[in-house]
């Protein structure tokens, strides 16, 4: 669920577990710069889904109360054991392409990489930018959602 926002305009600290539609429903229909990263980002999960990825992590301006963000940002874990070399993972590892194709500024890594994602999760996106704490989303990958973002397993 995702909680109300702070009075600075930010998720509180925390990680919120959400799916992609109320990811949807909170910030992406406000105006077409939030449709059109919206967009971006549900391409994003449906490619990650099928490669197999656990989880997105979701942070930047885009789950913020900013009119217009500029793009979202978010990390993607890949459990053990994945096929890291499908088409869909390697697509998702190039940040260029996700950022011309998708608005938005994809991190992929393995989930047993404890420190990398504990550097991304906790530091990167655990704090603004003045290293106060703050929250971000996160989406789990393995279930499919029907268009109200329920997880239908």
């Amino acid at each position: 669920m995702i909680p109300d926002l702070t009075g600075e305009g930010l998720l509180p600290p925390g990680i919120h577990e959400t799916t992609l539609g109320e990811v949807r429903r909170t910030f992406g229909t406000a105006n077409e710069v939030r449709v059109r990263l919206m967009r971006g980002l549900a391409a994003v999960v449906v490619r990650a889904r099928r490669a197999g990825a656990k989880h997105l992590y979701i942070d930047g301006s885009f789950v913020t109360d900013k009119k217009e963000p500029g793009d979202w940002d978010a990390v993607l874990t890949f459990p053990v054991g994945c096929n890291a070399a499908s088409l869909d993972a390697i697509v998702l590892a190039d940040r260029g392409r996700v950022q011309k194709d998708h608005d938005g500024d994809l991190f992929t890594m393995m989930e047993d990489d404890v420190e990398l994602l504990y550097h991304y999760v906790e530091v990167v996106f655990g704090t603004d930018r003045k290293m106060r704490p703050k929250g971000l989303l996160r989406i789990r990958l393995k279930g499919k959602e029907d268009d109200d973002g329920i997880d239908q397993e």
